[in-house]
């Protein structure tokens, strides 16, 4: 008896794991990009590579998820919601650099009026610290860089 309850349970919770997955994986609103360059999220470092963002839960649009296409490159990271005058004709990915270190910035999608801002991490706000004391400014004053994405997962 306790075999057969032990056995229900493993594969009861099983099932609820994979309907989870199948949840996350139907969320709407994803982007795929391929960055040529390593780049930073929050403070995880990914490789070059080809990148898909999407929200980790249908209810939370303001916590998402990047996952190379490898699986390898998982990273969940918070956005802050800033409202644009007008809907965009592609879907972007834009990162800010400082010498040879790319940080990502900001996610803009082809089917809303809405960007989604990162918050800067610990290292880059270092780089901006050392943009700001003078120390090579040519090595470390911020550029911008930003990739076309297409929607769809």
């Amino acid at each position: 008896m306790k075999k057969i309850i032990i056995r229900t349970f493993a594969v009861l919770s099983l099932m609820a794991s994979f309907s989870t997955l199948t949840t996350y994986a139907q969320t709407a609103g994803g982007i795929r990009f391929e960055a040529p360059f390593a780049f930073t999220v929050g403070n995880k470092t990914l490789p070059a590579g080809k990148y898909s963002i999407q929200r980790l839960k249908s209810d939370s649009p303001e916590v998402l998820l990047i996952r190379g296409v490898d699986n390898r490159s998982v990273v969940n990271f918070t956005v802050m919601r800033n409202h644009l005058s007008n809907e965009l004709e592609v879907s972007k990915v834009i990162f800010s650099a400082y010498g040879d270190k790319r940080f990502l910035k900001k996610i803009q999608y082809d089917f809303s009026n809405a960007s989604y801002e990162l918050p800067k991490s610990s290292s880059e706000r270092e780089m901006i610290k050392k943009a700001r004391a003078g120390k090579d400014n040519l090595a470390f004053a911020e550029t911008t860089l930003e990739l076309i994405a297409t929607s769809g997962q």
